[in-house]
């Protein structure tokens, strides 16, 4: 299907802040088969959303429109497939372990997905260490 990227700004179909990703994550996309993009970086989303969402965004079949036809049948990511037996298996291994975790900590599959405060605390303090060095190294006293 074609998606009509214009859906997915603030004020369309994804309400007044549009697409989580930004502005930036749907140029991205402009132009491209985003389809392994797409798979990937919605991993977590159930299959019966994911599919209403497109179906809402959509403007009809690769066919309809020749442009895009021909940037496809020249484009390299064509040989990727979300459909794959080992793309299958792995997005069913990824929901089974997150809907395990989620179950454990009495919370939704989204949540569980998401890193733990205390690993965001350790990343702003690694990556302000780093900073300090990095500044001292190019001042000449480190």
């Amino acid at each position: 299907n074609v998606i009509d990227l214009d859906k997915l700004a603030p004020g369309q179909i994804m309400g007044k802040s549009g697409h989580p990703g930004g502005q930036a994550m749907l140029k991205l996309a402009e132009g491209r088969d985003v389809t392994v993009l797409v798979g990937s970086t919605h991993a977590l989303v159930k299959d019966e959303t994911m599919a209403n969402w497109l179906r809402r965004c959509s403007v009809g079949k690769v066919d309809d429109y020749p442009s895009v036809r021909q940037m496809l049948s020249t484009s390299e990511e064509r040989s990727l497939s979300l459909d794959s037996a080992f793309a299958t298996d792995l997005r069913k291994a990824v929901r089974s372990y997150f809907a395990t975790l989620a179950s454990a900590q009495g919370c939704s599959l989204r949540q569980a997905a998401k890193a733990p405060t205390w690993k965001l605390v350790m990343v702003f303090l690694l990556w302000t260490v780093y900073t300090i060095c990095l500044w001292s190294w190019l001042s000449g006293s480190y």
